[in-house]
């Protein structure tokens, strides 16, 4: 076998019908004509062979040896030949001063002009006329035994066998000099894949070739699968195989290009055709990738390294560049006239995902093929590889690989991502709604915290100092005088007013603290105090000017303790105001503070417990959080802090745990402790239904109903008891019991409840969107009994309430999407319902809990049952 060509002659180059343009001249292939200035120009074939290899690249620097080979066919033909040559058509050309094929010293030459191009009507394609049967010429013994179909490049494509040994192989012939060059072609690029990959079995080595004489042809081992085409049609189809195995097929083909382009390899006509498959005798299936004919070595240096000649890379022109592939698979840059990239291979490979995925190698991947895909990550896969866009696809091949092989961990990893992000929202409107009550219960109590709570705090400091008893008493004796000064001061007839709020008490102790209070370190500690209380009561933009000045006095007084306390509390209060960056950095200020020694344990398990919480909440969750919210918990524990440090420290440690999911029993556990801490002590009452209320909720959206509805009675009781019928810690019950009792076959004692406590609901919170859900269940409950003209202004009033006030795609909108659809649905208003069930459905689609996923599959419902009654559209 041997490596030279001799093609390049004058028929050769008729086969090609291209006419050339540049400076004054025009090479006409088809003709093997060359004008100048509008004149034939009598010139021998090897100077026009030279041309058309100089116009083919132009731009691009030819050395001596690539001209030799392409242009005479044997390299122990002197160098001189070349330049005999070069210099016969600058003669041609005019070109005396060497500015259009320019010399670039012991390199070779390069055509330094603009060169436009346009195809002539191509002559009728020549035929081998191949039969079954035929000897196959210089193979002793190998005959043709049928037709495999037609190569990459447009030749012949056979099986044939050797008589004795009945050996099979491929055979590929070409009949014209593109196909040729097709052949040479596909011979360098599986040495530079043998050469610098080793042997592998994903590619199909070419094992042998005649480019002596006609008819030329290359061999390559032949898989009695076929290709993956013939593979699919004998399992039944592609869609009969199963999908984990298409998809490790794909897994196959993605490793196997990935390869390819790491030695600087481009395929450039990847489809299904050009994939043979291989099995083994456990009946595993392996890819081969074929048909490198219309391939590219991106890079030369591989070539060079291995001492390869570039056969078949020559004549490589711009138009071939762009119009080789199959169009099916032909990414948008190269349809527009761009050049093959890594990203072009990378484009088809995403398309015969597409095709794997739904099945189908027929499919286009058309707009809108999303619709056929329903998992979203293999979406995600298609887009990826098959984005428009070459800068926004994969950067390599492997990437797809890892991805498809990683489908299991990654849909694991989603859907832990689904319930965090479900719980999250779950829990940051629970603890919106618990600051909300807090801020009533501080009404009702902040008389008892600031009278009581502060005293007794400087109390049990005097109790407990070790040589300083008769300071500390003094200091709390001067702490209760400045208290008892306040109530005073807020007497009627000093503010004007018959009764004084809370907040306006406060605001008045901190006016008052200068001149009531002259030490730092005792008037820090009632500011504390006093800023708490403003931030329960729900003042943070005041509560948080408090706190920064009590951590700039603690630290110039270098009270650790103080600038702490006031720190832990400042990031907290940024992080609720959305400064997520802000409160992140005060509280990791803080966490540094307290453990010096004379931090008190309170001081520091806050600042763990709101440190850690908040840096799992915010997008940074770590193991070590964890260990330091049981930490804060233990320590609590331990150093006796009073029951609501210790209560604060449990929820906390509750509630990161139900947001990372897989801890419910632990959750419930740390639910039973908040109760037992709490006990029957009435002051704690509010509290402890607040954990039945949480207690109730998880057992409903679990499936326990009927263990649900007596917690939700529970709880809704003793916020009555403790804050009255006319409080949001009630009404926060009702939502989630009625919704409870209509899953429990109780529609009509459900909307019962409802309508009872609507006056009360629209005269506390019907402004504000975090207690819409109230809007929500109870057009629900309306359409559950079948009452759907109410359930519809229900749900109208829920989206003038939800729309204005919360992001687009916020799951509460989706929902009031779906009850205003499903209300004009029953009323089989279906043309007005068909925009309400498109939204819902568009935005209630990845719940990542059952009870979630619930009101997802509702939405889907809708859109069927709208776009059933819709036949043409609506």
């Amino acid at each position: 076998m041997s490596l030279n060509e001799n093609n390049n002659s004058a028929g050769a180059g008729a086969q090609d019908g291209l006419v050339w343009r540049f400076a004054n001249a025009e090479f006409d292939e088809s003709r093997w004509e060359l004008k100048v200035a509008g004149q034939v120009v009598e010139l021998e074939p090897r100077p026009l062979a030279l041309l058309q290899q100089l116009l083919r690249n132009a731009g691009e620097v030819l050395t001596h040896e690539e001209l030799l080979d392409a242009v005479y066919g044997r390299r122990h033909i002197s160098e001189g030949v070349i330049a005999n040559a070069v210099a016969k058509l600058r003669k041609a050309l005019g070109d005396d001063e060497r500015s259009l094929i320019v010399t670039v010293p012991r390199i070779g030459y390069r055509l330094a002009t603009r060169v436009t191009t346009h195809a002539t009507a191509p002559p009728p394609a020549p035929s081998l006329e191949l039969k079954a049967g035929d000897a196959i010429a210089h193979r002793t013994h190998w005959n043709l035994m049928r037709p495999l179909g037609s190569g990459g490049t447009g030749g012949d494509t056979w099986l044939g066998e050797q008589g004795k040994s009945h050996e099979r192989r491929v055979f590929k012939f070409a009949a014209t000099a593109a196909q040729l060059e097709g052949l040479k072609r596909e011979i360098t690029l599986s040495r530079v894949l043998r050469d610098n990959l080793g042997p592998r079995t994903d590619f199909a080595p070419v094992l042998d070739w005649n480019l002596e004489t006609p008819p030329y042809f290359i061999e390559l081992a032949w898989e009695p699968a076929g290709s993956l085409n013939e593979w699919a049609i004998a399992q039944q189809g592609l869609a009969a195989v199963p999908l984990s195995t298409r998809l490790e097929l794909a897994a196959q083909i993605a490793e196997a290009l990935a390869a390819a382009h790491s030695v600087g390899v481009l395929h450039k006509d990847l489809k299904p055709s050009n994939v043979l498959i291989a099995t083994d005798e456990p009946g595993r299936h392996h890819i081969r990738l074929t048909d490198f004919g219309s391939g590219r070595v991106l890079n030369d240096t591989y070539l060079a390294k291995m001492n390869i000649t570039r056969l078949g890379f020559t004549r490589q022109g711009p138009d071939s560049e762009v119009t080789s592939g199959t169009p099916m698979y032909l990414a948008p840059e190269l349809i527009e006239g761009q050049s093959p990239t890594v990203q072009a291979d990378i484009y088809a490979l995403g398309v015969m995902l597409y095709q794997l995925v739904i099945g189908d190698f027929r499919r286009l991947l058309a707009p809108g093929w999303e619709h056929g895909v329903p998992d979203e990550l293999l979406r995600e896969d298609i887009a990826a590889a098959a984005d428009g866009d070459p800068t926004r696809r994969l950067a390599d091949a492997a990437q797809l690989a890892q991805r498809l092989r990683s489908l299991d961990a990654r849909r694991a990893e989603r859907e832990a991502q689904r319930l965090a992000q479900e719980r999250i929202d779950r829990q940051r409107q629970a603890l919106m709604r618990g600051r909300r009550r807090r801020r009533w219960l501080a009404l009702v109590a902040a008389i008892s915290v600031l009278g009581l709570a502060g005293s007794l705090w400087y109390a049990n400091k005097a109790q407990h100092a070790r040589a300083d008893e008769a300071h500390q008493a003094q200091r709390a004796l001067q702490m209760q005088a400045f208290l008892f000064r306040l109530f005073k001061m807020a007497n009627p007839t000093h503010t004007g007013k018959p009764v004084t709020t809370v907040p306006e008490l406060l605001q008045l102790g901190l006016e008052r603290l200068p001149a009531g209070v002259n030490e730092a370190g005792d008037r820090r500690q009632l500011q504390l105090g006093l800023a708490e209380s403003l931030y329960l009561s729900g003042n943070l933009d005041r509560a948080l000017s408090v706190f920064v000045q009590v951590a700039a006095s603690a630290a110039k007084d270098r009270d650790r303790a103080g600038e702490a306390e006031a720190k832990t509390f400042a990031g907290r209060i940024e992080i609720e105001k959305n400064n997520v960056p802000g409160g992140r950095s005060l509280e990791a200020q803080a966490l540094s503070l307290v453990h010096d020694q004379d931090v008190p344990p309170r001081v520091r398990v806050l600042s763990e417990a709101f440190y850690a919480f908040n840096e799992d909440n915010n997008g940074y969750r770590t193991d070590g959080n964890m260990a330091l919210l049981r930490a804060a918990v233990k320590e609590a524990r331990d150093a006796g802090l009073d029951r609501d440090d210790q209560a604060q420290t449990l929820s906390y440690l509750a509630l990161d745990l139900d947001l990372r999911g897989g801890h419910a029993t632990e959750v419930r556990s740390l639910d039973q402790q908040l109760l037992t801490l709490y006990g029957d002590d009435p002051l704690n009452l509010c509290e402890r239904s607040a954990v039945y209320g949480q207690l109730a909720w998880i057992n409903s959206i679990n499936g326990d109903l009927p263990g649900s509805l007596p917690l939700f009675q529970k709880a809704y009781d003793g916020m009555i008891a403790c804050s009255g019928p006319d409080s949001t810690g009630a009404l926060d019950q009702l939502p989630y019991w009625s919704d409870a009792l209509m899953r429990a076959g109780h529609a009509a004692d459900a909307l019962a409840l409802l309508e009872r406590a609507m006056p009360t609901w629209r005269r506390l919170v019907g402004n504000d969107p975090d207690y819409a859900d109230m809007l929500l269940y109870l057009s629900r409950a309306y359409l559950v009994n079948g009452r759907s003209t109410d359930a519809e202004q229900a749900a109208k009033d829920l989206l003038v309430l939800v729309e204005p006030n919360l992001a687009a795609g916020d799951r509460s909108i989706g929902s009031a999407h779906l009850v205003m659809g499903q209300a004009l649905a029953a009323q089989h208003k279906y043309r007005e319902a068909k925009p309400h069930a498109e939204t819902a459905a568009k935005i209630l689609n990845h719940a990542g809990t059952p009870y979630g996923r619930q009101w997802d599959e509702q939405a889907a419902q809708l859109k069927q049952q709208v776009d059933a009654a819709l036949p043409n559209g609506g």
